[in-house]
């Protein structure tokens, strides 16, 4: 991440203006099926052509090209279509990119995904949580849910997963995630910009687990325990998809004339 500031004393006194996911933010993020398992991709802009970009979980299972089944919102039925796919490296970098064979996907106005965020302010994420959608108009389209968090910390990778990088810096909302929202875009207010336009931050990765005990007829099971969410969403900084993107373009332009 180029730059973070943390204010805290700003977070506590900014006055909140009324905020709102916008079309070229819904229009952009599509559900995808793999291998069995559906989750959320987003379509990012960089240079001249589009990428859908999702958590590298989802396609974990993918060599360097695959078939990936695609759902957007103008779509009402499944379509199969072909990738090369580059894969984040670690759990640190839990972020895959899916390149198109087309160059263009989308007329839409691009997500920027350059910018500084606060401490304590409000983020949106979008998915398809248990493969469920809205749809406008009557009309039978899959359109991403939309749920709501708060940035609370950034924290090295090694603070959640034991063996990560302690190189690798995750951001955490505060918020409840629900299977199905992996891969999805977390956006944010620029809370130093006077528009206060919505930009790309992260990828949902997932969230973090809470241990607790399991009752049976009201009774504690001993050396037994649940998982359950704890409100602690995981997510990948945008800029570790941007930088797969980065070096397959450089991978790309090797050899060509300048």
């Amino acid at each position: 991440m180029k730059r973070l500031v943390i204010l805290l004393l700003f977070c506590a006194t900014m006055r909140q203006l009324p905020a709102q996911v916008t079309g070229n933010v819904i229009a952009r993020v599509l559900q995808i099926r793999f291998n069995g398992f559906s989750g959320t991709a987003f379509i990012v802009d960089y240079g001249s052509r589009a990428y859908l970009v999702t958590a590298n979980h989802m396609v974990a299972a993918a060599g360097d090209h695959a078939t990936v089944d695609v759902l957007g919102p103008t779509d009402s039925l499944w379509h199969p279509s072909e990738f090369a796919i580059l894969h984040g490296h670690s759990p640190c970098v839990d972020v895959a990119v899916l390149v198109p064979a087309d160059a263009k996907l989308t007329s839409i106005d691009p997500l920027p995904y350059d910018y500084t965020f606060a401490m304590g302010q409000e983020a949106y994420f979008l998915g398809f949580p248990f493969g469920l959608f809205t749809t406008f108009g009557g009309q039978n389209v899959a359109v991403p849910l939309i749920k709501h968090g708060y940035i609370s910390a950034t924290v090295a990778c090694s603070a959640i997963y034991p063996d990560g990088s302690k190189g690798d810096t995750l951001i955490l909302l505060d918020g409840i995630n629900n299977h199905g929202f992996s891969g999805g875009p977390v956006v944010a207010p620029d809370v130093f910009d006077g528009t206060r336009a919505l930009k790309l931050i992260g990828v949902v990765s997932g969230y973090k687990y809470e241990d607790e005990p399991v009752s049976v007829n009201g009774q504690t099971a001993p050396n037994v325990s649940g998982s359950a969410n704890s409100g602690i969403i995981i997510v990948v900084p945008i800029e570790r998809a941007i930088d797969l993107i980065k070096d397959h373009v450089a991978k790309e332009n090797v050899g060509k004339p300048k």
